[in-house]
């Protein structure tokens, strides 16, 4: 096998380019030019660059940027002061914690990898001032399985093993403190899967499912249970709607679709 480069010429920006090829006993050669060889795949990235922004024109290239301090003064950062944001470091970047890091004996850390909350959609309401979030609080050991940075690329050299979880919860936080006000921890652990997306409404309601394959209205103030009722294993965040002045609310479970009509 050997390997050949042939000069060629991009026919959508007119640069020369290497596209590199493998040459094989079969007379088979691949090639991974994907601006001259596909180019219904570049035309599509082209459409889309050009639709959606234009680099040469909407970005202000002669800003001066300082990359070690961040791009917003201090004097109009609506951040400052916030808790979450003051424990960042001078670049706006969490601070990291040695002791964390993958050991050869294992560290301990929370949350595990897929994180406190994933891509189930949190809610807000405006009445109360609180950020509504499914959690699930888990735990994990982080090993370093290699020691030469050579063979530890990537993710290469780290291993995580699930110690376990002390449940999923949805969280109540001030979004201007950053602390949580309520914690509705659900009965049902064991499972690092998180609650399902949450819905809030005028009414003052907060709609979700817990783990348990229940669907309950809370209570957004305290996160007392209102009411439930056991329709399976809830897989989307809940939708409402009007028909004919009533508010309704949908909420998919499994492969079945419900919907609840609130008098």
């Amino acid at each position: 096998m050997s390997i050949a480069s042939t000069p060629v010429v991009n026919q959508l920006d007119g640069l020369d380019e290497e596209l590199d090829t493998i040459l094989t006993s079969f007379d088979t050669s691949y090639a991974w030019n994907y601006g001259s060889v596909k180019e219904g795949l570049r035309d599509l990235y082209e459409k889309a660059k050009r639709d959606q922004w234009n680099g040469t024109k909407q970005l202000a290239w002669d800003t001066q940027v300082d990359p070690e301090h961040g791009v917003i003064p201090e004097i109009i950062n609506p951040l400052i002061g916030y808790a979450p944001y003051d424990k960042l470091n001078a670049k706006g970047q969490p601070v990291r914690i040695p002791e964390k890091d993958n050991h050869i004996s294992g560290s301990l850390v929370s949350m595990a990898n897929q994180g406190a909350a994933n891509w189930p959609p949190a809610a807000f309401s405006p009445d109360y001032g609180l950020f509504f979030v499914p959690v699930s609080e888990s735990w994990a050991m982080y090993y370093l399985t290699e020691t030469d940075p050579r063979g530890a690329m990537g993710l290469g050299g780290k291993d995580e093993v699930s110690v376990g979880t002390m449940g999923s919860y949805i969280s109540a936080i001030d979004y201007q403190t950053g602390k949580t006000v309520w914690k509705h921890k659900f009965r049902t652990t064991g499972s690092s899967r998180g609650a399902p997306g949450l819905l809030t409404t005028a009414g003052k309601l907060l709609f979700g499912g817990d783990v348990s394959g229940n669907f309950i209205a809370f209570d957004p103030a305290t996160g007392k249970p209102l009411w439930h009722t056991q329709i399976g294993q809830v897989t989307n965040a809940p939708e409402t709607y009007m028909v004919d002045g009533r508010q309704h609310i949908l909420v998919a479970a499994g492969d079945t679709l419900y919907a609840f009509t609130l008098y």
